[in-house]
C-alpha cells in the first residue's frame, strides 16, 4: 500500500514537472494527459517502480528521460528492500520446522510477527485470536 501511495504522490509531482517543461513534445500532450489523469500517472510511476515499465506510456523529453532514470534506480532499490524482507521472511519460516514444542513454535511466529510489525505488539484480540486458532 505504502508503494501505491508514493507511486501516486509522485505521479503528482511528475505531472507538475511535465507541466512546468518547455520542451515540445512533452509527457503530458503526447498521451494527453489532462485533468483527471491520476489514475494514468500512478499507473506509469508503479508500472516504473516495480521494474515492469511496460513501455505504454514513456518519457518524451530529455528531461523527462533524466527523471524516469532516476526513478528506474529508485524503484529497483524498492524492489530489493521488498525481495530482502521476503526472504528473510521466508528463513525465518523455515526455522519453525525444527522440533520444538507447540507453544515454543508458537510463541516464535508471534516473535517473528513482532519483529515485522516494526517491534510494536500485535493487537490482544489479534493475539488471542491466533492462540485459539492454534
Amino acid at each position: 500500500m505504502i508503494i501505491i501511495c508514493i507511486s501516486y504522490f509522485v505521479g503528482i509531482l511528475w505531472y507538475i514537472m511535465v507541466n512546468y517543461s518547455t520542451s515540445d513534445p512533452n509527457f503530458n500532450s503526447v498521451y494527453d494527459l489532462g485533468s483527471g489523469s491520476e489514475v494514468s500517472l500512478t499507473y506509469f510511476v508503479f508500472t516504473s517502480f516495480s521494474t515492469v515499465g511496460l513501455g505504454d506510456l514513456h518519457p518524451q523529453s530529455s528531461l523527462e528521460r533524466i527523471v524516469c532514470a532516476i526513478l528506474l534506480v529508485f524503484g529497483v532499490m524498492m524492489t530489493s528492500i521488498v525481495m530482502d524482507n521476503f526472504s528473510l521472511m521466508l528463513k525465518q519460516i523455515k526455522n519453525f520446522n525444527t522440533t520444538f514444542e507447540d507453544s515454543v513454535q508458537l510463541s516464535l511466529f508471534m516473535g517473528t510477527l513482532k519483529r515485522f510489525n516494526r517491534n510494536f505488539d500485535l493487537p490482544e484480540d489479534l493475539s488471542s485470536k491466533i492462540e485459539k486458532y492454534f
